[in-house]
């Protein structure tokens, strides 16, 4: 189910871009639609993590979920403006709502120790469908235009609904859960422990949306004139490559250095975006989002379980939705900014010298913090491994 979801929302993500230009639009609306996905999972994401530990019961936002992200692209198919363009991907965010209650019905199989684990095996199953998606999609539009992803993507979108209905989820006994209540949010909201891990992926994610997902595709057409299927591969490989980073979390025990990987990750992923727009030829360029890729999505999967891993069974299913919405404001934010500084400069090489910037300030942000969590540390510590905040 995990991988017909990601088919059904990446199954048009690689030519979003391409074709909003395509409808005459600024870099600046470019931006703000390739935002968009980012900005609904922001509003969503974490209401949906409160509703979950309320009633204590996953299944049934999954299956409203996925019902919503195979709306999305019917909308597009029927009819065709960039405004549409926008509000099909606000509700393809709505829909991938569903990711953070797959996660704790599929953790739920798995004993807490086993938790990054559990995280790592089914990451991998999503990049699966995000590489799926991009692929056949990049290759639906070229042979058949700008509208065939979209059929492709509402077909899966109704299989993923179907099957959905079928999910098993362990039963949770209420009475012996302390009920959430609103009040809960604000010392979760206020963790400093989580804070930071968000701003850390945060940033990951900020540089992935503005390159890969963002601008990238435009310099491949604009320096290497790319057809659909060239500038669809560049997302193709940019959700192939994650699967690598999922399978390395799957394998990492309490010995493995997590900080050491963040800091490195995030300083690659930077110094990458900013060699984007100098790229000599389009294989380059492939190379180059294949590592902003990999180090971003690692710093986010890897750093996903850390940020429940203090909170209390009632609360973990809102500590996971406040990390995954608040990190998708680097995904809201970065594409609309981004576009918004080339419209003023004309320069991508500004544009993505900034993302760069970020994300080695980033870097030496997680270098400097203390962060709880096995692994967290660099240097060997007493205790129990947790650092970064008291």
């Amino acid at each position: 189910m995990t991988t017909v979801l990601y088919i059904c929302i990446y199954g048009y993500t690689p030519i979003t871009s391409s074709y909003a230009n395509y409808m005459h639009a600024s870099a600046t609306l470019v931006g703000l639609i390739g935002s968009a996905y980012a900005i609904s999972q922001v509003l969503f994401k974490l209401p949906s993590g409160i509703l979950a530990d309320k009633i204590g019961k996953h299944k049934p936002i999954v299956i409203a979920c996925l019902a919503i992200g195979f709306l999305a692209p019917i909308l597009s198919i029927f009819i065709h403006s960039p405004l549409v363009l926008f509000i099909s991907r606000i509700l393809t965010g709505i829909g991938v709502a569903a990711w953070i209650q797959i996660i704790m019905i599929f953790s739920s199989y798995f004993p807490s120790e086993r938790s990054a684990n559990s995280v790592g095996i089914i990451s991998i199953a999503c990049y699966l469908g995000q590489f799926l998606g991009t692929f056949f999609g990049s290759v639906l539009a070229e042979s058949f235009g700008y509208l065939a992803p979209f059929y492709f993507s509402a077909m899966a979108g109704a299989a993923g609904f179907l099957i959905s209905l079928f999910i098993k989820e362990k039963p949770i006994d209420m009475s012996t859960v302390k009920p959430f209540s609103l009040k809960d949010l604000l010392p979760i909201a206020s963790d400093k422990n989580l804070i930071l891990l968000t701003t850390f992926s945060a940033i990951a994610i900020f540089a992935l949306f503005t390159s890969s997902f963002g601008f990238t595709p435009l310099i491949a057409e604009e320096l290497f004139n790319a057809n659909k299927f060239q500038v669809g591969l560049i997302t193709a490989i940019v959700t192939a490559v994650p699967m690598l980073a999922s399978y390395l979390c799957a394998r990492i025990t309490p010995k493995t250095r997590i900080r050491r990987l963040v800091v490195w990750s995030l300083v690659l992923c930077g110094i990458f975006c900013m060699l984007t727009p100098f790229s000599p030829s389009l294989f380059i360029l492939y190379l180059l989002q294949a590592v902003i890729g990999f180090t971003a999505n690692l710093v986010v999967v890897i750093l996903m379980p850390f940020s429940m891993m203090s909170f209390p069974p009632e609360k973990k299913t809102t500590a996971l939705s406040f990390y995954q919405a608040f990190f998708c404001l680097g995904a809201a934010i970065g594409p609309w900014v981004i576009g918004f500084i080339l419209d003023v400069s004309g320069s991508y090489v500004v544009g993505f010298t900034i993302v760069c910037v970020l994300c080695l300030a980033c870097a030496g942000l997680c270098l400097m913090s203390y962060t709880k969590g096995p692994g967290m540390n660099i240097k060997k510590k007493r205790g129990d491994g947790q650092l970064f905040v008291k």
